[in-house]
C-alpha cells in the first residue's frame, strides 16, 4: 500500500538527475545555476508537488518569513484598515502574518507572545496597553524585532507609530469650546494605555489653557475603549445634578455608548448634549449617527507599521553602515464634524 508523504528536495533532485544543492540553489534563483536548469527545476517541482519546507528554510536563513501582531479587540473597526495594510505590506515582501486577538487580556497576551515565538516570527507588531516583564524578557532574550502600533511601551527597545494624540485632543476640545461649551465631560481610555494617559493630559491642558481652570474631576470616567463602558460613562456624566453639555470619548466606541444612554435618558443629540469621539471608525459615518470625531490615518499607520518592522528584520542601516535607531513617529489627525455637535441650549 503506497503512503502519502510530502514531497521533499532530495525527491525533486532524483528527478532532475541532479545534487540536491543543485536543486536548492536553483530553487533559490541562485546566479550559479543556469536558466535552463533553474526552469527545468521549477517545472519538475510543480509537477511533482514540491513545497519549500519553512522549517528547513528557517534553519537555513534564519528568517520563518512570518510576522506577528496582536490586537486587543479585533472586533474593534479600528483595526480593520490597520490590518489591510499590515498583511498587504508583508504580502507584498513575501512575508506571511499570524494575527491574535488579545480582548485586553495580559495572560492571553502572554500566551500568543510565547506561541508566536515558538512559531520563530521574525518580527512582531504589538497594539497592547501594556506587557509584563516576563513577555519584555522574552522578546528580548529571542531578540524578536518589534513595532509599538498606537501604544508604546517605554520599558521596551522598539519602533513606534502612532497618532498625534494631543493635536487630536485639542482640534476636538477647541472646537467644543468655540461654539459656546464650558462643562465638557471626558471618557478617558484604561490607565494602564499611554494613549488614554496623553488623552488625558490633553484635555487638562486644553481647558486650562481657555481658562478653565477648576475642572470638576467627576467630569473624567475612566472607559475600557468599548460601547459598554461608554454607556456606563454616560450614566455617571448624565444623572449628576449639573451634567455636562458635551462629552468627549477617548474613542467611537465609547461615544457609541454615550449616545445610546443619551436616548435612553430622553435626550437629543445635539440639541441637548453634544458628543465627540476620536478615531473615525466606520460606523460613524453612519447617516443615523453622523458622530463628529477625530479621525486618526489607520492605513498609514498600518503600513508604515510593517514597512518598519520589515526594515528591522533585514537589518536595514543608516548611510554609515549602522543599525538604523529606534524610530518613534506620530501621524496628524483631523477632525471630521458631522451631526452631533451643537451650541449648548441656553440656560
Amino acid at each position: 500500500m503506497r503512503v502519502n508523504r510530502r514531497v521533499t528536495l532530495n525527491d525533486v533532485a532524483r528527478e532532475c538527475g541532479l545534487a540536491p544543492s543543485t536543486v536548492s540553489n536553483a530553487l533559490a534563483n541562485k546566479s550559479i545555476v543556469t536558466p535552463a536548469t533553474k526552469a527545468n527545476v521549477l517545472k519538475v517541482a510543480r509537477e511533482l508537488g514540491y513545497r519549500v519546507s519553512m522549517t528547513a528554510r528557517a534553519l537555513r536563513t534564519n528568517r520563518s518569513g512570518t510576522i506577528g501582531l496582536l490586537a486587543s479587540d479585533i472586533a474593534n473597526s479600528f483595526y480593520a484598515d490597520i490590518l489591510k495594510q499590515v498583511e498587504e505590506v508583508a504580502w507584498g515582501k513575501g512575508i506571511s502574518l499570524f494575527l491574535g486577538s488579545t480582548g485586553f487580556d495580559d495572560a492571553k497576551q502572554s500566551r500568543y507572545i510565547t506561541s508566536l515565538i515558538d512559531k520563530q516570527i521574525d518580527g512582531l507588531i504589538l497594539t497592547s496597553h501594556s506587557l509584563r516583564t516576563t513577555d519584555r524578557k522574552l522578546i528580548k532574550a529571542h531578540n524578536i524585532p518589534v513595532v509599538c502600533l498606537n501604544r508604546y511601551d517605554r520599558h521596551l527597545n522598539a519602533d513606534f507609530v502612532g497618532v498625534d494624540n494631543d493635536r487630536g485632543v485639542r482640534l476636538a476640545l477647541e472646537h467644543l469650546v468655540s461654539v459656546g461649551h464650558r462643562s465638557i465631560g471626558f471618557v478617558t481610555g484604561p490607565a494602564v494605555a499611554s494613549a488614554a494617559n496623553e488623552r488625558l493630559d490633553a484635555y487638562h491642558a486644553v481647558l486650562k489653557e481657555h481658562g478653565i481652570t477648576r475642572v470638576d474631576d467627576s467630569l473624567v470616567v475612566l472607559g475600557e475603549y468599548t460601547e459598554v463602558s461608554g454607556r456606563e460613562a454616560a450614566q455617571l456624566l448624565l444623572r449628576r445634578t449639573h451634567p455636562p453639555t458635551a462629552i468627549y470619548c477617548a474613542n467611537d466606541l465609547m461615544a457609541l455608548g454615550v449616545m445610546a444612554t443619551a436616548h435612553e435618558l430622553g435626550l437629543s443629540i445635539p440639541a441637548d448634549l453634544s458628543v465627540m469621539g476620536f478615531d473615525d471608525i466606520d460606523v460613524a459615518a453612519h447617516p443615523l449617527i453622523g458622530l463628529s470625531t477625530i479621525s486618526a490615518p489607520r492605513g498609514e499607520m498600518g503600513r508604515l507599521a510593517a514597512t518598519m518592522l520589515i526594515e528591522r528584520v533585514e537589518g536595514a542601516t543608516d548611510p554609515q553602515g549602522e543599525p538604523i535607531p529606534f524610530r518613534h513617529i506620530r501621524l496628524a489627525p483631523t477632525m471630521v464634524l458631522r451631526n452631533t455637535v451643537a451650541a449648548p441650549k441656553k440656560s
